[in-house]
């Protein structure tokens, strides 16, 4: 379970067995209703949760020390509905890791009910002939 969201679903696959922390890294592409304590107090706060949950994620699945570099980061309308895309890269220098950065993107939209649904992609730069499809899938994003 990831702690930015209350239920989860998408796809995950394993990019490294075994971490220095003894858990999996992993690139990702899941999907779920936000948690509560991230800022969310209807669509004038879909900016600062994303960045909230930014930071959230930053601080909980990734090295320590790591630097973000913000690659986008926009308001946008997914079907109609409002949302915000926060995209960036983080560079890290941890003994033991596959990957030394990762690529990821939140997309935050206000679907209409109590609480907004979360993306979260994230791809391990081992893998970065992946890093296409995060613009494929926030693209073809549907509210239903």
């Amino acid at each position: 379970m990831q702690a930015e969201v209350t239920a989860i679903a998408g796809q995950y696959f394993v990019t490294q067995d075994l971490t220095p922390e003894g858990s999996t890294f992993i690139a990702q592409c899941t999907s779920g209703p936000l948690a509560a304590n991230l800022g969310w107090a209807g669509p004038a706060t879909l900016r600062s949760t994303t960045q909230t949950v930014a930071d959230s994620v930053r601080f909980n699945y990734y090295p320590r020390p790591n630097e973000r570099t913000v690659l986008r980061e926009e308001p946008r309308t997914v079907d109609g509905q409002p949302a915000y895309l926060y995209e960036f890269q983080l560079a890290w220098d941890a003994p033991g890791y596959d990957a030394s950065g990762e690529r990821a993107a939140l997309l935050l939209i206000d679907v209409g009910r109590e609480v907004p649904a979360l993306l979260y992609i994230s791809i391990p730069n081992t893998h970065a002939e992946l890093y296409g499809v995060i613009d494929r899938v926030i693209d073809a994003v549907e509210v239903l």
